[in-house]
């Protein structure tokens, strides 16, 4: 008969066990472990008789309770190979499967031996030990796939409801905000902390409107002898600048016509005379008969900065007193004709809303003061680009219309130019600010005075120019045979001259510009 071995290593903790008390087994049972051990069953004196294997020869009396191998009392801790506590023991038990029930072989020593221990040597303890290793990793597998299972569905519960939630949190949050911002806000206007912006904007109209006029003009042509047919009409605005009737406007708007009929603020209409008009600036000059006039003020462009705060009053489209507000966009805007510029047109940028008909009307600050004409826009219609004659120009144009019935402008007879970066450096200069003499017309103003080609003009009447063009405003404006101050940088050495303009209107009929651009 075959037979299987199965070797069974059990590391213990040896301590001290005392043995199980066991009820008598009656005559004739299996040997026990006590038997194997040599050991007395428990329980046999009070049966009144000898186990049989207790008296064998040598094992000491019989049923005295004695055990044969004739050692203490003590039958655990006096077992010869008993160790001491504290050493662990490895017990092997070897079981031969398929031997007859009542074959001895020889059994190793147990130390600490309790029930337990003497239970493993059955067949199925043993098939327990067989099968338990492969238990135990079928239950760790369950385990782990139970897991990843549910970090499977974790991830995809995520995926799929992840951006629902955040959405659904996402819009609560913003609906909240919200909804706190609108209360907010009607708590805080509950106030009218607004109420002194928007009667500072009103107070500004009301300073100005009592002197914006509507002009419409009539173009007639004669016909025959005795009669005369309207060919068309113009419209545009104007502003009242003196109480004994003067009103100033866009050349353009009055530009080919007939009859000039102005309406004032208060309905009143009189026709209209024109005083001087003076296209390279697009000013004119217009002139009423009517009384209980309000001027308006005027107001100096040269304080305006970028971002100032301004407004347009005008008759667009034929809507009267129509008042638009917006900031200056930028200063020193040159008009062009083709490449060229046309410097002697300075002017001012705003996204004030200008139309057609706006033309002429004031262009107003915060102080309610005349800064500006408004005189075009960018493009057939108003594309937040506005432009204004500046304030300085038109009050001298209109002072010499009023006085000479013209504009007489000084002259000086030389071509300025921007200073460069290379030509600072050449020049000495501490800045790119000045205009550069470029060429001079001899025997001009600018010659007998002592100008010179690189001097570098500074200073204008203690007026600083930062740009070329503004040389041009600055002389243009100058009335002829007047003297000026000019400060210029020569070689590097501030140098300060006096000048005498002269006539530009006659001076430039005696000295050509040969082909110069722009002489000043």
């Amino acid at each position: 008969m075959n037979c299987i071995v199965i070797r069974i290593v059990i590391r213990v903790q040896p301590r001290r066990v005392q043995p199980r008390r066991f009820a008598s087994f009656p005559l004739g049972h299996q040997e026990t472990g006590f038997d194997q051990m040599g050991l007395e069953h428990p329980g046999e004196e009070s049966l009144g008789g000898a186990h049989p294997r207790s008296e064998a020869p040598g094992n000491g009396a019989p049923g005295n309770g004695v055990p044969r191998s004739g050692h203490a009392a003590d039958p655990i801790s006096n077992l010869p190979w008993s160790t001491s506590p504290g050493q662990d023991q490895v017990t092997t038990a070897e079981s031969t499967v398929g031997e007859p029930a009542n074959s001895h072989r020889p059994q190793s020593p147990l130390t600490g031996a309790n029930a337990l221990d003497l239970a493993t040597d059955s067949p199925l303890a043993r098939r327990s030990a067989q099968l338990r290793p492969a238990e135990t990793f079928a239950g760790e597998a369950v385990n782990k796939l139970f897991w990843l299972l549910c970090l499977a569905a974790l991830i995809f519960g995520t995926m799929q409801l992840g951006p629902y939630l955040v959405e659904k949190y996402q819009y609560a949050a913003t609906a909240g905000r919200v909804k706190a911002e609108y209360e907010n806000a009607v708590n805080i206007l509950k106030n009218n902390p607004l109420a002194g912006i928007s009667k500072a904007y009103q107070l500004v109209a009301q300073a100005v409107k009592p002197s914006v006029v509507s002009i419409k003009c009539i173009k007639v042509a004669s016909v025959g002898r005795r009669s005369q047919a309207i060919i068309g009409a113009g419209q545009g605005s104007g502003v009242v600048i003196s109480a004994d009737g003067y009103i100033v406007t866009n050349a353009h708007v009055i530009e080919d016509s007939g009859d000039i009929l102005v309406k004032l603020s208060d309905r009143r209409e009189f026709p209209a005379v024109v005083v001087g008009t003076d296209p390279l600036t697009d000013v004119a000059v217009l002139k009423i008969k009517a009384d209980k006039l309000i001027p308006a003020r005027w107001g100096d462009s040269e304080l305006l900065e970028v971002g100032s705060i301004v407004w347009a009053i005008g008759t667009p489209y034929e809507l009267e007193q129509t008042v638009t507000s917006g900031v200056v966009s930028g200063k020193n805007r040159y008009e062009r004709e083709g490449d060229q510029e046309r410097v002697q047109q300075e002017l001012i940028q705003t996204d004030a809303a200008v139309n057609p008909g706006n033309s002429g009307g004031p262009l107003i600050n915060t102080e309610g003061l005349v800064v500006g004409i408004n005189t075009s826009i960018y493009g057939d219609k108003f594309q937040g680009i506005s432009f204004a004659v500046p304030s300085q120009i038109v009050r001298y144009v209109t002072d010499q219309l009023i006085t000479n019935g013209e504009v007489r402008r000084g002259f000086l007879g030389f071509v300025p130019h921007p200073v460069s970066a290379a030509q600072a450096a050449v020049l000495s200069l501490p800045d790119f600010d000045g205009a550069r003499i470029g060429q001079v017309t001899p025997n001009s103003p600018a010659d007998l005075a002592g100008l010179r080609v690189d001097d570098v003009i500074r200073r204008w009447n203690d007026v600083k120019i930062k740009d070329h063009r503004d040389v041009f405003r600055l002389v243009a404006t100058t009335p002829p045979n007047s003297k000026a101050r000019v400060e210029i940088i020569r070689e590097g050495r501030p140098i300060n001259l006096e000048v005498v303009t002269g006539d530009r209107k006659q001076l430039q009929q005696s000295f050509p510009p040969d082909g110069f651009q722009n002489p000043q």
